[in-house]
């Protein structure tokens, strides 16, 4: 399966090729008036130059939604106390992998920056233990404790 990346190149070019074919359609067929002259030459134009201002900060900021989102998974699982040491480990491989995958940066970075919101959700967790995700949380049966 092609990374979303890839995807959008694949729809950039997509469109290049259909929007510049119709135009040239229009434009070399005669088939342009001179009242829509202009639109048939700007709309090419319009998808050349404003698909990646447009589209790249979403996909960004789509990244970086995905990478907090599974940061976050991984620091409630572990504050939970869900896991056991091997699970751990194998956990901490799991997301750093999913972040790899995400994200182009090396592995080594993308384990030291797991590890880093593993601890920091950690000393959250010590912190405040009554907060959502805490082993301590009052939850069903509390009132029978």
């Amino acid at each position: 399966m092609l990374k979303r990346s890839a995807k959008l190149v694949a729809l950039y070019l997509a469109g290049i090729v259909l929007v510049g074919g119709w135009s040239l359609h229009h434009v070399l067929g005669g088939s342009a008036t001179s009242e829509n002259l202009a639109q048939v030459i700007v709309f090419p134009l319009a998808w050349i130059f404003g698909f990646w201002p447009t589209v790249g900060p979403l996909f960004v900021a789509y990244k970086i939604w995905r990478l907090q989102h599974v940061l976050q998974e991984l620091a409630d699982r572990k504050a939970a106390g869900v896991t056991t040491e091997t699970q751990e480990q194998e956990l901490e491989d799991t997301f750093t992998l999913m972040v790899v995958e995400e994200n182009p940066i090396p592995e080594r970075f993308a384990r030291k920056l797991v590890r880093r919101a593993l601890a920091a959700a950690k000393r959250q967790a010590e912190a405040d233990p009554l907060q959502p995700g805490s082993p301590l949380q009052a939850g069903p049966g509390a009132e029978e404790r």
